[in-house]
């Protein structure tokens, strides 16, 4: 894999597996969700967290895992990222990431490590307040659609992010003039992500940085990031996503959130 290419905004997605709904198998056999992205053609993701622990869970079955034969094993382990080599020597890198929800919608907080928590909170601003004083990177999600902050809080509260969803494949986005108006207004750059549910999707919006983000420690990871969203060093692309995948979006949501309400998750 010679790109740079990332996909910031998955989620552990739902499979279909014995005729019922399950976050199990990619949570069993962490090759599941890496053989998507390298067949994606990616370098690596952001796996976001719904306030819910499934990031962590994914890095503790992929250590077990790590022990037993495979293609794939953890190469490099940072508390916020996890960098896995397959037998071939190729690399995928998998970046913690939080989906947190406030006042005024949606924001993704990346690159926060163990005890670095965002959890969901009434104030933006108190969040992010919270993500500067960690070093991460805050993005506003879907910020034109549901569950987004809105165009008109964008723009006045610019100085709260780092970047924000121009494209997101689960919703439909504004024209591209008006997209490239609001980063004139802003000076945020903004990035494409597949916000994806299901791994048909994975990679379908993407990044493709101009430099490699720095996996040599999380300080070094954060600030790679940081810098390469703020200077805008990067290209973003956006497949058609599958229909499913579009359909598929609200209704894994609402799975998601009823198990997380059951204590299931």
């Amino acid at each position: 894999m010679e790109s740079k290419e990332y996909d910031l905004h998955t989620h552990l997605f739902t499979t279909w597996e014995k005729g019922r709904l399950s976050l199990e198998r990619a949570l069993r056999d962490p090759s599941y969700i890496l053989n998507a992205i390298q067949k994606a053609e990616l370098n690596g993701i952001a796996l976001v967290n719904s306030a819910d622990n499934r990031y962590e869970e994914f890095a503790y079955e992929s250590k077990m895992f790590n022990m037993i034969l495979g293609k794939w094993r953890v190469a490099n382990e940072l508390k916020n990222a996890l960098v896995f080599e397959d037998n071939a020597g190729r690399k995928i890198r998998v970046i913690r990431g939080e989906e947190v929800e406030t006042n005024k919608g949606h924001v993704l907080a990346l690159g926060m490590g163990e005890g670095e928590n965002i959890y969901p909170a009434d104030d933006l601003e108190f969040i992010s307040r919270r993500v500067r004083n960690c070093g991460g990177v805050l993005i506003a999600a879907h910020p034109f659609n549901i569950a987004g902050i809105g165009k008109q809080t964008l723009i006045e509260r610019a100085d709260l992010f780092d970047s924000f969803e121009r494209e997101n494949s689960n919703f439909k986005s504004l024209p591209f003039w008006e997209l490239d108006e609001i980063e004139r207004q802003t000076r945020l750059c903004g990035i494409a992500v597949s916000d994806s549910h299901n791994r048909k999707d994975i990679g379908v919006g993407n990044v493709l940085f101009e430099s490699e983000l720095d996996f040599s420690s999380e300080d070094y990871l954060k600030d790679s990031l940081k810098e390469r969203l703020i200077k805008g060093d990067f290209k973003v692309g956006m497949k058609k996503a599958s229909r499913l995948g579009t359909l598929a979006h609200i209704g894994l949501i609402v799975y998601d959130i009823t198990r997380r309400k059951l204590g299931l998750l």
